[in-house]
């Protein structure tokens, strides 16, 4: 079965173009998954040479449907593909897609493939790609397909997954992998391939890497080395992915970091999410060309403060930091697989801040041409594109794939970089935030939770009244274990000193800053009586307006905000408010508050540092500005 290649024109795929092995590696996986694998095995067997261990050949295994006598024909041939239905592989969420993967990744590689499948329990069969055998031919035909007798040492290392059905791809003669081990390719395996199957491997696929080392006098192979790959989320959102580990060992080193991280650690492979979601930028995108709806998926999150300062100024210092540091903050997924990660001209990578947040785009396989997928899956070609730059008119129905692809650009632009706007804020403001609150310390003071100010205290003690007792032992604890709780970061004994201060106070309530997922401004608890109010540092009004005037001290404009909200907090107490069904409809009536002022907020660009560059803009202007304006 002759095709249009030539054999140089086979060699030259070898220059294929794929970073690493590992990506390599990921277009086999890709081919599994799409066979509809629930495991896959990549086995590296290693012989020795003048004691020198070597990889001899990697196998790829699956558990999946196989491939039939027709699909096995042309699987190593470029080009070939029964992906033929556009929709049905959007519907399927299929990977592959252009019939490159795997003639093309395996060439990266080494010289010799060979492909074994079955299906329905029958024997199976084999085709071949072998360079050295071809070499003196130069031909390029393809073998017909040969009946196979799997080697003893795949049985003895579980390389068949099942007898049922399934393929094993052989790598031979590996003359370009990017590692000499087995061990090495496996730990840079486990970072890249559980963030490029995140999602794949939290809906219960597996991944398994094993490394057999060669027996020369039994002439067999024993197993030296395995793992799982786990699920690692850029956006944080995912519980029991692999910042677990780092999670754990910070959590129990005794550093002063410790305790921030230990809400976080359920174990040395469990742990709880570390970002929260940033809910006004998480959404649909749509665009429509050529009588089709495309719609990608935006998804916008940030650290936990605690994560961002756990116990220390410099979060990103720690082994927690330095796992949110050594990966990109975009990222695209194309069917659930990433595709592509990095800067995209948006930000730069040199500041460290920009670790504490992402953003990420999901798209389906109908939009490849639109974003420009690469057909080895390890880029796109967007990029940031100026909306106010040159543009054509663009029209849904009669616009050429690169005028459309230009359109799409400046929308995703414009969607990428309002999120960035916000979440940056968000992220600088909880730092900024915490640096205020920790000032005390700096000074010789000492640290408790994040308060109203001194004016708002005395004002609700003068106006509001005091306790007429101290805190009941019980009322100390439950307030103790509620607080804990809402500040996981603050140690105990700081949460305990301010409860003390509260008590000596004689206040009747507080109003604290803690960051919720809430949509709401602010919301409030209650132990024995005494009202805690939670300004909520995430909502848009506070990044915008009141961390800024806490970041200035600005004690006068704090205050009055700070007693309006007590002020709206109180009044919820009332007798006439406390029937369960009125406390229902008040709750949810404050949570439609907090979305309309959200939109005030994001819809009008309305943030106190605005105003500020604004003003700065007019004075270097030369106006006659009101410096009290």
């Amino acid at each position: 079965m002759s095709t249009y290649f030539s054999y140089n024109a086979l060699i030259s795929q070898r220059a294929s173009g794929y970073q690493n092995t590992q990506y390599a590696l990921a277009e086999l996986i890709d081919n599994a998954f799409d066979a509809e694998a629930g495991i896959v095995k990549v086995i590296f067997f290693e012989k020795r040479d003048n004691n020198r261990r070597y990889i001899d050949e990697i196998t790829v295994s699956d558990d999946g449907t196989g491939m039939s006598s027709d699909v096995l024909k042309t699987c190593l041939q470029f080009g070939a593909t029964t992906n033929t239905d556009l929709d049905a592989v959007v519907a399927q969420k299929k990977k592959g897609k252009f019939g490159f993967g795997l003639p093309n990744a395996s060439l990266s590689q080494c010289k010799n493939i060979t492909v074994y499948s079955w299906q329905d329990g029958g024997p199976p069969s084999s085709t071949k790609l072998n360079l050295s055998e071809l070499e003196g031919t130069k031909s390029i035909d393809i073998p017909p397909l040969q009946e196979a007798h799997l080697s003893n040492h795949y049985d003895r290392a579980g390389a068949v997954l099942s007898t049922a059905s399934g393929t094993i791809v052989s790598w031979k003669n590996c003359d370009r992998l990017s590692y000499a081990k087995g061990e090495t390719l496996c730990a840079k395996s486990r970072p890249l391939l559980g963030t490029i199957y995140r999602y794949l491997i939290a809906d219960g696929k597996s991944i398994i890497l094993e490394v057999h080392e060669h027996n020369p006098g039994q002439n067999t192979f024993t197993k030296r080395h395995d793992c799982r790959i786990v699920p690692s989320d850029p956006l944080f959102l995912m519980e029991n992915t692999l910042i677990a580990e780092e999670l754990y060992k910070a959590a129990n080193t005794g550093r002063e970091y410790s305790p921030s991280y230990q809400p976080f650690s359920q174990g040395p492979a469990r742990c709880r999410p570390t970002n929260l979601r940033l809910t006004d930028q998480c959404f649909p995108i749509p665009f429509r060309w050529r009588e089709r709806e495309y719609r990608f998926e935006l998804t916008t999150s940030h650290a936990r403060v605690e994560i961002q300062k756990p116990g220390i100024e410099i979060g990103a210092k720690t082994p927690v930091g330095e796992f949110y540091g050594n990966r990109d903050s975009i990222s695209f997924v194309r069917a659930g697989r990433e595709i592509a990660s990095g800067t995209f001209s948006f930000y730069s990578k040199t500041q460290p801040q920009h670790r504490w947040w992402s953003i990420e785009v999901k798209f389906d396989a109908d939009a490849d041409d639109l974003l420009g997928v690469h057909n080895n899956k390890q880029g796109i070609k967007f990029t940031y594109t100026d909306p106010e730059g040159f543009r054509e008119e663009f029209n849904e129905f009669t616009s050429t794939l690169p005028e459309a692809r230009h359109e799409l650009s400046i929308l995703l632009t414009k969607r990428i970089e309002a999120a960035y706007r916000e979440v940056w804020l968000t992220v600088r403001n909880q730092g900024r935030d915490w640096d205020l609150t920790h000032k005390e310390q700096d000074a010789g003071g000492e640290v408790g939770l994040p308060a109203a100010t001194q004016t708002t205290t005395a004002a609700t003690i003068a106006t509001d009244g005091t306790r007429p007792g101290q805190f009941p032992n019980e009322q100390k604890r439950l307030l103790t274990e509620r607080l804990v709780e809402k500040f996981p970061g603050i140690p105990e004994e700081q949460i305990a000193n301010s409860i003390k201060r509260f008590d000596e106070s004689r206040v009747r309530g507080c109003i604290l800053y803690h960051a919720s997922e809430d949509q709401a401004l602010w919301s409030m608890t209650e132990v024995y009586g005494f009202l805690i109010i939670l300004i909520n540092t995430n909502h848009p009004f506070y990044t915008n307006i009141l961390a800024p005037l806490r970041n200035r001290q600005n004690e006068a404009a704090l205050s009055a905000i700070e007693l309006f909200i007590s002020s709206l907090a109180w009044e919820e107490r009332g007798e006439h408010f406390m029937q369960p069904e009125k406390k229902a409809l008040l709750e949810e009536y404050r949570a439609y508050v907090g979305i309309h002022l959200n939109r005030y907020i994001r819809e009008n660009a309305i943030s106190l540092e605005n105003a500020e560059v604004e003003l700065a803009a007019l004075h270097e202007d030369g106006r006659d500005v009101n410096a009290n304006s």
